[in-house]
Protein backbone atom coordinates (compact mmCIF):
# COMPACT_ATOMS: atom_id res chain seq x y z
CA UNK A 1 0.00 0.00 0.00
CA UNK A 2 1.40 3.54 -1.14
CA UNK A 3 2.03 5.63 2.10
CA UNK A 4 -0.05 8.47 -0.15
CA UNK A 5 -3.14 5.61 0.68
CA UNK A 6 -1.86 5.18 3.80
CA UNK A 7 -2.33 8.75 4.95
CA UNK A 8 -5.38 8.71 3.48
CA UNK A 9 -6.52 5.32 5.32
CA UNK A 10 -5.83 6.88 8.43
CA UNK A 11 -7.38 10.13 8.31
CA UNK A 12 -11.03 7.83 7.47
CA UNK A 13 -10.34 5.96 10.65
CA UNK A 14 -9.01 9.16 12.45
CA UNK A 15 -10.71 12.13 11.97
CA UNK A 16 -14.01 11.34 12.94
CA UNK A 17 -13.22 10.45 16.56
CA UNK A 18 -11.20 13.34 16.58
CA UNK A 19 -14.24 15.94 15.27
CA UNK A 20 -16.08 14.52 17.97
CA UNK A 21 -13.72 14.97 20.44
CA UNK A 22 -12.89 18.44 19.53
CA UNK A 23 -16.82 19.65 18.98
CA UNK A 24 -17.43 17.63 23.01
CA UNK A 25 -14.65 19.88 24.30
CA UNK A 26 -13.35 22.53 22.26
CA UNK A 27 -13.83 25.90 24.53
CA UNK A 28 -16.60 28.39 22.39
CA UNK A 29 -17.19 32.46 22.81
CA UNK A 30 -19.46 33.08 25.42
CA UNK A 31 -23.12 32.95 24.61
CA UNK A 32 -24.20 35.48 27.00
CA UNK A 33 -24.26 38.35 25.15
CA UNK A 34 -27.09 37.16 23.09
CA UNK A 35 -29.38 37.30 26.35
CA UNK A 36 -29.31 40.73 27.64
CA UNK A 37 -32.69 41.65 27.54
CA UNK A 38 -35.25 42.15 30.25
CA UNK A 39 -35.94 39.11 31.80
CA UNK A 40 -39.14 37.42 31.51
CA UNK A 41 -40.33 34.20 32.80
CA UNK A 42 -41.55 31.37 30.59
CA UNK A 43 -39.79 31.74 27.09
CA UNK A 44 -37.48 29.20 27.23
CA UNK A 45 -39.00 25.36 27.27
CA UNK A 46 -37.57 24.65 30.87
CA UNK A 47 -39.39 27.19 32.08
CA UNK A 48 -42.26 26.38 30.78
CA UNK A 49 -41.87 22.44 31.57
CA UNK A 50 -41.10 23.14 35.41
CA UNK A 51 -44.10 25.41 35.88
CA UNK A 52 -46.24 22.59 34.40
CA UNK A 53 -44.69 20.45 36.91
CA UNK A 54 -45.20 23.05 39.86
CA UNK A 55 -48.95 22.90 38.93
CA UNK A 56 -49.17 19.18 38.78
CA UNK A 57 -47.15 18.70 42.51
CA UNK A 58 -48.97 18.53 45.39
CA UNK A 59 -47.33 19.46 48.58
CA UNK A 60 -47.19 17.55 51.46
CA UNK A 61 -49.29 19.19 54.00
CA UNK A 62 -50.08 18.96 57.94
CA UNK A 63 -52.34 20.85 60.61
CA UNK A 64 -52.05 20.82 64.34
CA UNK A 65 -49.89 22.05 67.16
CA UNK A 66 -46.35 22.38 66.44
CA UNK A 67 -43.71 19.48 67.38
CA UNK A 68 -40.27 19.46 67.13
CA UNK A 69 -37.36 16.86 67.80
CA UNK A 70 -33.85 16.93 67.38
CA UNK A 71 -30.53 14.73 66.36
CA UNK A 72 -27.18 15.42 66.04
CA UNK A 73 -24.16 13.58 65.29
CA UNK A 74 -20.07 14.31 64.90
CA UNK A 75 -18.90 14.04 61.38
CA UNK A 76 -15.38 15.42 62.12
CA UNK A 77 -12.66 13.39 59.45
CA UNK A 78 -9.83 11.36 60.59
CA UNK A 79 -6.25 12.24 60.25
CA UNK A 80 -5.41 12.96 56.09
CA UNK A 81 -8.73 13.02 54.70
CA UNK A 82 -9.11 15.49 52.34
CA UNK A 83 -10.72 19.07 53.40
CA UNK A 84 -13.01 20.51 51.16
CA UNK A 85 -13.10 24.38 50.24
CA UNK A 86 -10.30 25.37 48.79
CA UNK A 87 -8.25 22.92 46.17
CA UNK A 88 -4.89 23.03 47.79
CA UNK A 89 -6.17 22.21 51.19
CA UNK A 90 -4.48 19.26 51.68
CA UNK A 91 -5.34 16.19 54.04
CA UNK A 92 -6.36 16.64 57.80
CA UNK A 93 -3.98 17.47 60.04
CA UNK A 94 -6.72 17.78 63.15
CA UNK A 95 -10.03 19.30 64.09
CA UNK A 96 -9.63 22.80 64.66
CA UNK A 97 -13.11 23.33 65.85
CA UNK A 98 -15.65 20.67 65.93
CA UNK A 99 -18.21 19.20 62.73
CA UNK A 100 -21.68 17.97 63.18
CA UNK A 101 -24.60 17.24 61.08
CA UNK A 102 -27.94 18.27 62.91
CA UNK A 103 -31.44 17.83 62.33
CA UNK A 104 -34.63 19.55 63.19
CA UNK A 105 -38.34 18.42 62.87
CA UNK A 106 -41.09 20.00 62.66
CA UNK A 107 -44.61 18.28 62.78
CA UNK A 108 -47.81 19.42 62.45
CA UNK A 109 -50.67 16.72 62.46
CA UNK A 110 -49.38 13.90 60.57
CA UNK A 111 -46.79 15.36 58.48
CA UNK A 112 -43.18 16.42 60.01
CA UNK A 113 -40.64 17.67 57.53
CA UNK A 114 -36.96 17.51 58.84
CA UNK A 115 -34.57 20.30 58.30
CA UNK A 116 -30.52 18.86 57.47
CA UNK A 117 -28.08 21.11 58.62
CA UNK A 118 -24.34 20.22 58.06
CA UNK A 119 -21.24 21.70 58.69
CA UNK A 120 -20.08 20.74 55.04
CA UNK A 121 -19.00 23.23 51.91
CA UNK A 122 -22.56 21.93 50.16
CA UNK A 123 -24.33 19.07 48.95
CA UNK A 124 -24.43 16.89 46.52
CA UNK A 125 -27.08 14.69 44.25
CA UNK A 126 -25.64 11.32 45.27
CA UNK A 127 -24.72 12.25 49.19
CA UNK A 128 -28.47 14.06 49.39
CA UNK A 129 -30.06 11.28 47.86
CA UNK A 130 -28.32 8.50 49.40
CA UNK A 131 -29.18 9.55 52.93
CA UNK A 132 -32.82 9.94 51.55
CA UNK A 133 -32.21 6.85 50.82
CA UNK A 134 -31.34 5.80 54.29
CA UNK A 135 -34.24 7.07 55.94
CA UNK A 136 -36.73 5.94 54.12
CA UNK A 137 -38.25 9.40 53.75
CA UNK A 138 -39.35 11.40 50.66
CA UNK A 139 -37.70 14.53 49.30
CA UNK A 140 -40.72 16.57 50.47
CA UNK A 141 -39.69 15.47 54.01
CA UNK A 142 -36.08 16.64 54.20
CA UNK A 143 -34.92 20.05 53.31
CA UNK A 144 -30.94 20.01 53.21
CA UNK A 145 -28.93 22.85 53.79
CA UNK A 146 -25.27 23.68 54.96
CA UNK A 147 -22.93 26.05 56.67
CA UNK A 148 -20.72 26.55 53.59
CA UNK A 149 -17.44 25.96 55.74
CA UNK A 150 -14.02 25.99 53.53
CA UNK A 151 -12.42 24.05 56.01
CA UNK A 152 -15.03 21.23 55.96
CA UNK A 153 -14.40 17.65 55.16
CA UNK A 154 -13.93 16.55 51.71
CA UNK A 155 -13.33 13.33 49.81
CA UNK A 156 -17.05 12.15 49.61
CA UNK A 157 -17.95 12.94 46.37
CA UNK A 158 -17.46 10.00 43.72
CA UNK A 159 -15.85 11.37 39.83
CA UNK A 160 -13.10 12.68 38.68
CA UNK A 161 -13.78 15.97 38.35
CA UNK A 162 -15.56 16.00 42.18
CA UNK A 163 -12.32 14.68 43.31
CA UNK A 164 -10.15 17.25 41.39
CA UNK A 165 -12.41 19.67 43.68
CA UNK A 166 -13.29 18.08 47.02
CA UNK A 167 -10.39 15.60 47.16
CA UNK A 168 -9.96 11.52 47.21
CA UNK A 169 -12.63 9.47 47.12
CA UNK A 170 -13.39 7.83 50.22
CA UNK A 171 -16.21 5.17 50.59
CA UNK A 172 -16.08 4.40 54.05
CA UNK A 173 -16.24 8.37 54.96
CA UNK A 174 -19.34 8.47 51.90
CA UNK A 175 -20.70 5.75 54.23
CA UNK A 176 -19.95 7.36 57.34
CA UNK A 177 -21.63 10.66 56.53
CA UNK A 178 -24.91 9.04 55.32
CA UNK A 179 -25.26 6.72 58.29
CA UNK A 180 -24.67 10.22 60.57
CA UNK A 181 -26.68 12.12 58.84
CA UNK A 182 -30.12 9.33 58.72
CA UNK A 183 -29.09 8.90 62.28
CA UNK A 184 -29.41 12.16 63.51
CA UNK A 185 -32.76 12.59 61.07
CA UNK A 186 -34.36 9.28 62.59
CA UNK A 187 -33.14 10.85 66.36
CA UNK A 188 -35.02 13.97 65.86
CA UNK A 189 -38.06 12.00 64.65
CA UNK A 190 -38.22 9.93 67.71
CA UNK A 191 -39.12 12.32 70.15
CA UNK A 192 -41.29 14.86 69.74
CA UNK A 193 -42.06 18.16 71.88
CA UNK A 194 -45.01 20.35 71.67
CA UNK A 195 -42.89 24.05 70.67
CA UNK A 196 -43.38 27.82 70.33
CA UNK A 197 -41.38 29.63 67.70
CA UNK A 198 -40.23 32.67 67.57
CA UNK A 199 -38.30 35.19 65.00
CA UNK A 200 -35.50 37.51 65.67
CA UNK A 201 -33.52 39.61 63.21
CA UNK A 202 -30.45 41.85 63.27
CA UNK A 203 -28.85 44.36 61.56
CA UNK A 204 -25.23 44.31 60.88
CA UNK A 205 -22.15 45.64 59.79
CA UNK A 206 -19.92 42.95 59.06
CA UNK A 207 -19.91 42.34 55.57
CA UNK A 208 -18.01 43.07 52.41
CA UNK A 209 -19.59 42.85 48.99
CA UNK A 210 -17.62 40.69 46.62
CA UNK A 211 -19.42 41.92 42.90
CA UNK A 212 -19.59 45.62 44.46
CA UNK A 213 -16.51 46.30 46.49
CA UNK A 214 -17.51 50.00 47.07
CA UNK A 215 -21.22 49.23 47.97
CA UNK A 216 -22.65 47.54 51.13
CA UNK A 217 -24.13 44.05 50.73
CA UNK A 218 -27.55 43.52 50.17
CA UNK A 219 -27.73 41.22 52.89
CA UNK A 220 -26.89 42.82 56.13
CA UNK A 221 -28.79 41.29 58.62
CA UNK A 222 -28.63 37.99 60.26
CA UNK A 223 -31.79 36.30 61.00
CA UNK A 224 -32.94 33.39 63.25
CA UNK A 225 -35.77 30.93 64.27
CA UNK A 226 -36.26 30.16 68.05
CA UNK A 227 -38.17 27.31 69.12
CA UNK A 228 -39.11 26.72 72.20
CA UNK A 229 -40.87 24.56 74.33
CA UNK A 230 -44.79 24.95 74.74
CA UNK A 231 -45.54 23.42 78.20
CA UNK A 232 -48.18 25.88 79.81
CA UNK A 233 -48.46 25.86 83.44
CA UNK A 234 -45.27 24.31 83.68
CA UNK A 235 -41.97 25.36 84.65
CA UNK A 236 -39.95 24.65 81.63
CA UNK A 237 -42.38 27.06 79.60
CA UNK A 238 -40.46 28.76 77.10
CA UNK A 239 -37.42 26.74 77.31
CA UNK A 240 -35.28 27.20 73.97
CA UNK A 241 -34.78 24.28 72.09
CA UNK A 242 -33.48 24.83 68.89
CA UNK A 243 -32.38 27.58 66.65
CA UNK A 244 -31.71 28.08 63.21
CA UNK A 245 -29.96 31.08 62.03
CA UNK A 246 -29.21 31.80 58.99
CA UNK A 247 -26.70 34.70 57.51
CA UNK A 248 -24.78 35.47 54.08
CA UNK A 249 -21.09 35.54 54.70
CA UNK A 250 -19.05 33.07 52.98
CA UNK A 251 -17.57 31.24 55.62
CA UNK A 252 -13.72 31.89 55.22
CA UNK A 253 -12.67 33.68 58.26
CA UNK A 254 -10.14 30.63 58.82
CA UNK A 255 -6.62 31.14 57.57
CA UNK A 256 -5.86 29.08 54.51
CA UNK A 257 -2.84 27.58 55.23
CA UNK A 258 -4.88 25.68 58.53
CA UNK A 259 -4.43 22.75 57.50
CA UNK A 260 -7.62 21.83 60.37
CA UNK A 261 -11.02 20.81 59.46
CA UNK A 262 -12.92 23.76 61.16
CA UNK A 263 -16.78 25.30 60.94
CA UNK A 264 -15.23 28.04 60.65
CA UNK A 265 -17.47 31.14 62.04
CA UNK A 266 -20.61 29.25 62.21
CA UNK A 267 -18.96 26.83 64.57
CA UNK A 268 -17.65 29.65 67.12
CA UNK A 269 -21.47 31.13 66.84
CA UNK A 270 -22.86 27.71 67.66
CA UNK A 271 -21.01 27.53 70.81
CA UNK A 272 -21.63 30.92 71.69
CA UNK A 273 -25.19 30.67 71.41
CA UNK A 274 -25.74 26.87 73.04
CA UNK A 275 -23.71 28.65 75.68
CA UNK A 276 -25.31 32.07 76.18
CA UNK A 277 -28.90 31.02 75.02
CA UNK A 278 -29.68 26.90 75.42
CA UNK A 279 -30.78 24.48 73.46
CA UNK A 280 -29.50 23.47 70.09
CA UNK A 281 -28.09 25.65 67.71
CA UNK A 282 -27.78 25.20 63.60
CA UNK A 283 -26.82 27.52 61.23
CA UNK A 284 -27.97 27.88 57.48
CA UNK A 285 -25.90 29.33 54.85
CA UNK A 286 -27.71 32.17 53.37
CA UNK A 287 -27.50 34.81 49.94
CA UNK A 288 -23.95 34.07 50.40
CA UNK A 289 -23.42 34.21 46.24
CA UNK A 290 -22.19 38.28 46.45
CA UNK A 291 -20.73 38.46 50.38
CA UNK A 292 -17.62 37.54 52.39
CA UNK A 293 -16.93 38.45 56.44
CA UNK A 294 -15.79 41.53 57.11
CA UNK A 295 -11.69 41.12 57.59
CA UNK A 296 -11.45 43.14 61.19
CA UNK A 297 -12.91 40.09 62.85
CA UNK A 298 -11.21 36.67 63.49
CA UNK A 299 -13.33 33.58 63.59
CA UNK A 300 -14.23 33.71 67.22
CA UNK A 301 -14.67 37.09 66.86
CA UNK A 302 -17.23 37.04 63.94
CA UNK A 303 -19.51 33.86 65.62
CA UNK A 304 -19.58 35.60 69.04
CA UNK A 305 -20.42 39.00 67.77
CA UNK A 306 -23.52 37.41 65.40
CA UNK A 307 -24.44 35.68 69.06
CA UNK A 308 -24.22 39.23 70.53
CA UNK A 309 -26.57 40.96 67.77
CA UNK A 310 -29.19 38.26 68.24
CA UNK A 311 -29.13 37.91 71.84
CA UNK A 312 -29.88 41.71 72.04
CA UNK A 313 -32.60 41.54 69.04
CA UNK A 314 -36.19 41.47 69.92
CA UNK A 315 -37.73 38.57 69.35
CA UNK A 316 -41.38 38.34 67.69
CA UNK A 317 -43.69 35.44 68.41
CA UNK A 318 -45.00 33.41 65.37
CA UNK A 319 -48.16 31.15 65.12
CA UNK A 320 -47.58 28.09 63.47
CA UNK A 321 -50.57 25.30 63.57
CA UNK A 322 -50.04 24.19 60.05
CA UNK A 323 -47.09 23.61 57.43
CA UNK A 324 -46.85 22.54 53.86
CA UNK A 325 -43.59 21.65 52.14
CA UNK A 326 -42.79 20.50 48.57
CA UNK A 327 -39.45 19.65 45.98
CA UNK A 328 -40.34 20.64 43.15
CA UNK A 329 -37.54 18.86 40.12
CA UNK A 330 -36.34 21.96 38.41
CA UNK A 331 -35.21 21.58 34.95
CA UNK A 332 -32.13 23.71 34.26
CA UNK A 333 -30.62 25.82 32.28
CA UNK A 334 -27.46 24.28 30.36
CA UNK A 335 -24.59 24.47 32.19
CA UNK A 336 -21.39 26.23 30.96
CA UNK A 337 -18.74 25.43 32.51
CA UNK A 338 -15.85 28.16 32.65
CA UNK A 339 -12.56 28.62 30.79
CA UNK A 340 -10.83 31.86 31.54
CA UNK A 341 -13.12 35.20 31.79
CA UNK A 342 -15.01 35.11 28.40
CA UNK A 343 -14.78 31.77 27.01
CA UNK A 344 -17.28 28.12 28.17
CA UNK A 345 -16.84 24.79 27.33
CA UNK A 346 -19.14 23.81 24.67
CA UNK A 347 -22.01 21.85 27.00
CA UNK A 348 -22.37 18.81 24.49
CA UNK A 349 -20.59 16.50 27.74
CA UNK A 350 -22.09 18.71 30.57
CA UNK A 351 -24.70 16.25 31.11
CA UNK A 352 -22.18 13.75 32.38
CA UNK A 353 -21.11 15.62 35.41
CA UNK A 354 -24.45 17.71 35.48
CA UNK A 355 -28.00 15.73 35.00
CA UNK A 356 -30.32 18.22 33.44
CA UNK A 357 -32.78 18.44 36.29
CA UNK A 358 -32.33 19.68 39.48
CA UNK A 359 -34.90 20.91 42.56
CA UNK A 360 -35.92 23.73 44.27
CA UNK A 361 -37.13 23.34 48.00
CA UNK A 362 -40.10 25.19 49.97
CA UNK A 363 -41.27 24.67 53.40
CA UNK A 364 -43.95 26.81 55.05
CA UNK A 365 -44.58 27.09 58.59
CA UNK A 366 -47.96 29.21 59.52
CA UNK A 367 -46.69 32.84 58.47
CA UNK A 368 -43.12 31.82 57.42
CA UNK A 369 -41.72 30.50 54.25
CA UNK A 370 -37.81 28.81 54.50
CA UNK A 371 -36.45 28.48 50.41
CA UNK A 372 -33.74 26.22 49.25
CA UNK A 373 -31.82 26.89 46.31
CA UNK A 374 -28.89 24.12 44.60
CA UNK A 375 -26.30 27.25 44.73
CA UNK A 376 -24.89 30.02 46.06
CA UNK A 377 -27.65 32.39 45.69
CA UNK A 378 -26.76 36.03 45.81
CA UNK A 379 -28.30 38.51 47.60
CA UNK A 380 -29.19 41.12 45.15
CA UNK A 381 -31.49 38.91 44.40
CA UNK A 382 -33.50 39.04 47.61
CA UNK A 383 -35.65 42.19 46.99
CA UNK A 384 -38.46 40.44 44.72
CA UNK A 385 -38.36 37.39 46.99
CA UNK A 386 -39.12 39.06 49.63
CA UNK A 387 -41.85 41.31 47.76
CA UNK A 388 -43.52 38.53 47.37
CA UNK A 389 -43.35 36.89 50.63
CA UNK A 390 -44.56 40.40 51.90
CA UNK A 391 -47.94 40.44 49.37
CA UNK A 392 -48.63 37.29 52.00
CA UNK A 393 -47.59 38.46 54.90
CA UNK A 394 -45.11 36.03 55.09
CA UNK A 395 -41.57 36.25 56.43
CA UNK A 396 -39.18 34.67 54.47
CA UNK A 397 -35.65 32.67 55.02
CA UNK A 398 -33.38 31.87 51.88
CA UNK A 399 -31.21 28.95 52.07
CA UNK A 400 -28.41 27.76 50.33
CA UNK A 401 -27.14 24.01 49.19
CA UNK A 402 -30.49 22.30 49.22
CA UNK A 403 -28.87 18.75 48.29
CA UNK A 404 -27.28 20.27 45.10
CA UNK A 405 -25.00 22.69 43.67
CA UNK A 406 -25.16 24.83 40.66
CA UNK A 407 -22.89 27.07 40.87
CA UNK A 408 -23.68 31.12 41.81
CA UNK A 409 -26.94 32.89 41.03
CA UNK A 410 -26.90 36.65 40.27
CA UNK A 411 -28.70 39.05 38.66
CA UNK A 412 -28.41 39.41 34.74
CA UNK A 413 -26.97 42.39 34.96
CA UNK A 414 -23.81 41.38 37.37
CA UNK A 415 -23.63 38.41 35.57
CA UNK A 416 -22.97 40.33 32.09
CA UNK A 417 -21.25 43.56 33.26
CA UNK A 418 -18.96 42.15 36.03
CA UNK A 419 -15.91 40.16 34.99
CA UNK A 420 -15.73 38.50 38.80
CA UNK A 421 -15.24 34.93 40.09
CA UNK A 422 -18.69 34.85 40.66
CA UNK A 423 -19.60 35.42 37.04
CA UNK A 424 -17.38 32.84 35.83
CA UNK A 425 -18.93 30.87 38.56
CA UNK A 426 -22.49 31.25 37.61
CA UNK A 427 -22.38 27.88 35.53
CA UNK A 428 -26.52 28.48 34.75
CA UNK A 429 -25.67 31.24 33.16
CA UNK A 430 -27.40 34.37 32.87
CA UNK A 431 -30.62 34.40 33.01
CA UNK A 432 -30.53 31.35 36.45
CA UNK A 433 -31.20 34.08 39.03
CA UNK A 434 -33.94 35.81 37.99
CA UNK A 435 -35.32 32.19 36.94
CA UNK A 436 -34.85 30.51 40.19
CA UNK A 437 -36.17 33.77 42.01
CA UNK A 438 -39.39 33.74 39.62
CA UNK A 439 -40.13 29.59 40.61
CA UNK A 440 -39.36 30.67 44.47
CA UNK A 441 -42.33 32.79 43.95
CA UNK A 442 -44.13 30.32 42.35
CA UNK A 443 -43.79 28.00 44.87
CA UNK A 444 -44.78 30.34 47.45
CA UNK A 445 -47.90 30.84 45.45
CA UNK A 446 -48.30 26.57 45.41
CA UNK A 447 -47.87 27.04 49.10
CA UNK A 448 -50.56 29.45 49.93
CA UNK A 449 -53.16 27.12 48.16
Amino acid sequence: MSHKRKRLRFLFYALPPVLIAAFAVAPLPTSEKFHARPYQFGRQDYERRTAARLQNLSPLRGQGELQIGVGVRNIDPEIGQPLMGFVDSGGSEGVASPSFVKALTVKCGDAAVTIVAADLMLWLPELSGAVVAATGLTPEELYFTASHTHHGVGGWARGWLEEFFYGKFSPRYFDRLVASAAAAIKESRANFTPAKIGYRRAATNLLQNRIYPDEHSAREVVEALIFRRRAAGTRGDDAPLATLMTFAAHPTTVPRELHQASADYPGAWRDYWEKEFGGTALFAAGYVGDARPHAALDTRQYGEKLGELLLAAPETPVEVNDLASLSLPTASPTIRLPLGAEWRWLPFIVPLFFPKTTHLSALRLGDLVLLGYPADVAGELAPPLERGAARKNWRLLLTSFNGDWRGYFLTANSYLQRKSYERSMGLSGAEAGEYFGALGELAMEKLAE
